[in-house]
């Protein structure tokens, strides 16, 4: 059975020297990433029939529950204005993760498509990670977190 998509994928991850296991019958990839702001892994899932790509950046920590609601508003006001993706959390577990997707329904996929989809992701987990561990072991107030990020106050 040919994937394009999972092909092209696993290529362009290739050439970007990323070190990622392949889940050849998920369509998926797994690897782990190091930002400027910690360590986390990533997974990428190509959905043939649908023509889709999906990059996943899940942050390293689960959120207790009893803190999830202060995520819920630290991740409404983190994807305020956020064009290329979104951050989600898993309520039942606590995991977060940051998201962007192509459709490439009608069109060709260039590597250049790949790389500014998780470029993307990559920046916004590394730029907001260090507010959502804040609300999550810091006991810092979502908008307080929030605004640190957005305005670069220390």
């Amino acid at each position: 059975m040919e994937a394009p998509i999972f092909e092209a994928v696993r290529g362009w991850l290739t050439e970007q020297d990323f070190e990622y296991d392949s889940k050849d019958e998920e369509g998926a990839f797994v690897f782990r990433y190091k930002g400027g702001s910690g360590i986390w892994s990533c997974f990428v899932f190509c959905r043939e029939d649908e023509e889709q790509i999906l990059f996943y950046s899940v942050a390293p920590i689960a959120v207790a529950e009893g803190l999830r609601v202060d995520l819920a508003e630290f991740i409404l006001r983190a994807n305020l204005g956020a064009v290329l993706g979104c951050f989600e959390m898993n309520v039942d577990d606590g995991e977060v993760r940051y998201r962007t997707g192509l459709d490439i329904t009608d069109t060709q996929l260039e590597t250049t498509m790949l790389r500014n989809m998780v470029l993307a992701n990559l920046l916004m987990m590394d730029t907001y990670l260090p507010g959502l561990l804040a609300v999550v072991h810091g006991g810092v107030a979502p908008h307080i977190a929030i605004e640190k990020i957005e305005t670069g106050a220390e």
